[in-house]
């Protein structure tokens, strides 16, 4: 059920049915860890929805319950639907600090498919703040670390370059990058 969730707000689930599905769960819930992760994606959609605030809450709250339990990887690893949730809200700073938190806290271990996603996604809070060297930079490192059939950090890390390139006026290293993308 904890990965259902995590399909649940990565899927082509629509928000509202998504946001049903994981009001479901948790009522059904047989495990705190699960629990907790319907109220991290739930509060994610409801935010997605237009209840941001709400959203937040029931987020962090999910959040919280995964660091209460001492799940360190788990609780790191949803800093980026946190995360997602602040760039979508418009709050990037916001995103950037939940980003760098999830990942200093996987940084510990030995995982990188969470690891490169969180920071294809530190990457583009980066970007949105005008850090142009910096979200170079954090891109890169998140095609070190991606597995090479790991799509999400690969097309990230592609967008982010793209628009950083594009940004500074390399418009025909942009367009390169975006012609590769989409050749993948």
């Amino acid at each position: 059920r904890m990965w259902l969730v995590w399909a649940i707000w990565w899927g082509p689930t629509h928000v509202d049915e998504g946001i049903r599905r994981c009001e479901e769960i948790k009522r059904h819930a047989t495990s705190k860890e699960v629990e907790a992760h319907a109220m991290v994606m739930g509060g994610n959609l409801k935010a997605a929805s237009g209840a941001v605030d709400e959203g937040r809450l029931e987020a962090a709250a999910g959040r919280q319950i995964l660091g209460e339990l001492g799940d360190v990887l788990r609780w790191a690893g949803t800093a980026m639907v946190l995360g997602d949730l602040e760039l979508n809200a418009g709050a990037p700073e916001r995103a950037y600090e939940l980003f760098s938190e999830g990942h200093a806290g996987l940084a510990q271990y030995s995982e990188t498919g969470y690891l490169s996603t969180m920071v294809g996604y530190r990457a583009q809070a980066a970007l949105e703040l005008g850090r142009l060297d910096e979200a170079l930079e954090l891109a890169d490192e998140a095609r070190r670390l991606a597995q090479r059939d790991d799509f999400e950090p690969h097309a990230r890390a592609g967008m982010v370059r793209a628009r950083a390139l594009a940004r500074r006026g390399d418009l025909a290293a942009a367009d390169d990058l975006i012609r590769e993308a989409a050749a993948t």
